[in-house]
């Protein structure tokens, strides 16, 4: 990360990078994370439930895949 930002990380620089979904930061940062839980969703559309338990769930991405998706969600978040 000290490298996408030149050595000077700051935190003001690095939320609305990894709030992109295109962002080459976000993807290195969650590595294979995104892609698992997509998966998730996708094998509950014959069927089944999605138990999460989120902390401060802001990711867009997922969110929308939870909402758009038919099936049973039980949330468990904790927001700031």
């Amino acid at each position: 990360m000290s490298r996408a930002f030149n050595g000077k990380p700051a935190k003001g620089k690095l939320i609305p990078q990894i709030e992109e979904e295109p962002s080459k930061l976000r993807a290195s940062l969650a590595g294979d994370m995104v892609e698992a839980l997509m998966g998730f969703v996708q094998r509950t559309k014959s069927g089944g439930e999605i138990y999460a338990a989120l902390y401060e769930h802001t990711d867009e991405q997922l969110i929308g895949a939870l909402k758009g998706s038919e099936i049973s969600c039980t949330w468990c978040c904790q927001t700031r």
